[in-house]
């Protein structure tokens, strides 16, 4: 189990137990769940998977790779979906059984039922995890070619993203204060402001921001898997909400928006989104609508796809175009694009 220490700056860290040759060795993790995590891919990797030198079985190609693949730095949410995958496929099929035993018609019904249960969407998504599992294993592990493993794509009913009126927004923004919870209300609106994904504000750090320079730093790994970082221009909006957020957390952690009972990172606060939107009595929608919400808002006050692009930190142009989506009624200029709209309604003011 992880161990919870106290550092020299008496603020809580936790740390992966790892056991190897009998001893006892320590790995800080950002939180307590990457931890566990850390703690069972060590304990799976130490075990033989290998039915014979020859015979490869199916719980050693899927760890095997999983491991391979989080050593190029794929980002954990990806690592733990295939994961996820994995398991689900090994506990249909049989993880101790030799991996060219299984056929095509096998793979096949096991994504049948994925389609049947969920949709043919998530089929597909488990057909790309079990396909690239077989294919690295074709270089890794000498398992015989072509892949026996490429069952046809399902069919998909895609819809379109939902994205919450500019009025919804605001809304949970009131229903933060409501709430008394400051810091939810300005890490609600620095998801406006900085069109951020859910991680990069959570791994944002007070050094990554430039009051100064006028500019914010954020981190990813969703563009190539490598960990890379851009500067977001720092709003006049933006600049006053982080500076409240600085006075709030006077020093007492090194990042910006810190899960307040721990001082760390957020690993995840799907909790505070349901809450709010609850609350608000407003059709649910997460932190990554706020960034579609952002676009869109952009997109009306006339800004240009490639200054968009810019913003969101796309690589390619046709993923911003996915994220346009009209707002009708809302008239915003290029000063103030995200300022409150609404008749009668004064700008937020925070707590």
């Amino acid at each position: 189990m992880p161990e919870r220490r106290k550092n020299r700056h008496g603020l809580p860290e936790w740390y992966a137990v790892l056991k190897a040759d009998g001893k006892r060795k320590f790995k800080k993790c950002a939180s307590k769940d990457d931890a566990v995590m850390l703690e069972i891919q060590h304990r799976r990797r130490a075990e033989a998977f290998n039915l014979t030198p020859e015979v490869v079985a199916l719980n050693g190609l899927l760890l095997n790779y999983t491991a391979a693949i989080e050593a190029r730095g794929i980002s954990r949410m990806s690592v733990m979906e295939k994961a996820h995958v994995f398991k689900e496929f090994a506990l249909a099929i049989g993880g101790g059984r030799p991996v060219e035993s299984i056929t095509y018609g096998e793979v096949e019904r096991y994504l049948a039922g994925v389609a049947q249960r969920v949709s043919g969407s998530r089929a597909n998504r488990h057909r790309v995890h079990i396909v690239a599992a077989y294919n690295w294993g074709m270089k890794a592990m000498r398992l015989p070619s072509p892949n026996p493993w490429e069952v046809e794509k399902f069919r998909e009913d895609k819809h379109p993203r939902y994205v919450p009126p500019v009025e919804d927004f605001w809304k949970i923004v009131d229903a933060a204060k409501n709430d008394h919870d400051p810091q939810a209300q300005r890490l609600i609106l620095a998801y406006l402001y900085t069109s951020a994904r859910k991680s990069e504000l959570f791994n944002l750090q007070w050094s990554d921001v430039d009051f100064k320079g006028g500019t914010v730093r954020l981190w990813t790994r969703k563009r190539s898997g490598g960990l890379e970082s851009d500067l977001v221009p720092m709003s006049a909006e933006l600049e006053v909400i982080l500076a409240e957020q600085r006075k709030y957390i006077e020093l007492r952690s090194e990042y910006v928006f810190p899960n307040p009972e721990t001082r760390t990172r957020y690993a995840e606060h799907g909790k505070l989104m349901k809450r709010l939107c609850s609350q608000a009595g407003t059709k649910p929608f997460g932190f990554h609508a706020i960034r579609h919400l952002s676009a869109s808002v952009l997109a009306d006050a006339r800004l240009s796809l490639p200054v968009i692009q810019a913003m969101l930190r796309h690589k390619d142009l046709k993923t911003t175009s996915r994220y346009i989506h009209t707002l009708r009624g809302v008239k915003a200029e290029l000063m103030g694009v995200f300022a409150r709209k609404e008749k009668g309604q004064p700008r937020v003011k925070l707590e």
